[in-house]
């Protein structure tokens, strides 16, 4: 009896009950019938996922995840996600949202349709922050340090997360192309100065922008 179809989407486990009639031919070739009836019940088989982060997945990363099925380990598997299908165990997500889902099936070529066995969802977090270092002529500078007027220009480098680093390398990996500067002078509202590109070594030179600035304004970055 194929169970397939006898859970809805929606279904996990149901109680399916049954009758029909047993025929069998007596010695004097007569044909006897017999009521049958009884229950069963059809469950979901359980989806494992094993991932470096296995309820979680990091947003714009590239999550590796192993998805399998016990009692069903020597049976193909056919997994969809983000418009995707794949047959086997072993996928790759990069999702963007704040939940990415995992169809999974069971690809029997004796039937028309591949079996739906149920879903896996996980939730997606933002990877953690790198700490953003910054030079000035190389030193350190900090929120609130002095900057040299005649050499104002800072060069950014970023350190990643040290687990992140090691579980997700190719992601763990950051540069900064644009910084926007803004210059408050006095008891006056900050004033936007513009957007800047930074040179290829994360370099950003604002000697000019600041040539009218006083000791005692404060710029931020």
């Amino acid at each position: 009896m194929q169970t397939n179809e006898l859970l809805s989407e929606g279904e996990d486990e149901k109680t399916v009950s049954y009758d029909g009639t047993f025929r069998f031919q007596q010695v004097d070739g007569e044909v006897s019938r017999i009521p049958v009836n009884g229950q069963f019940r059809v469950r979901r088989p359980e989806i494992v996922a094993t991932s470096e982060n296995a309820q979680s997945l990091y947003r714009r990363c590239l999550n590796r995840l192993r998805i399998r099925v016990p009692g069903l380990e020597n049976r193909t598997l056919r997994l969809e996600y983000g418009g995707q299908s794949t047959e086997g165990q072993t996928i790759a997500l990069s999702p963007g949202g704040k939940q990415s889902t995992v169809d999974v099936y069971l690809a029997d070529s004796t039937q028309s349709d591949d079996v739906y066995l149920g879903q896996k969802q996980f939730s997606v977090i933002s990877p953690p922050r790198p700490d953003i270092n910054v030079r000035n002529a190389g030193r350190d500078i900090q929120n609130g340090d002095n900057l040299p007027k005649r050499r104002a220009s800072l060069n950014f480098s970023f350190e990643p997360d040290e687990e992140f680093r090691s579980r997700f390398p190719q992601d763990a990996r950051y540069r900064a192309s644009r910084a926007t500067v803004f210059l408050r002078q006095g008891l006056a509202a900050s004033e936007k100065l513009g957007t800047f590109d930074l040179s290829s070594n994360g370099r950003l030179v604002l000697t000019r922008q600041l040539r009218n600035a006083e000791p005692g304004d404060q710029i931020t970055v």
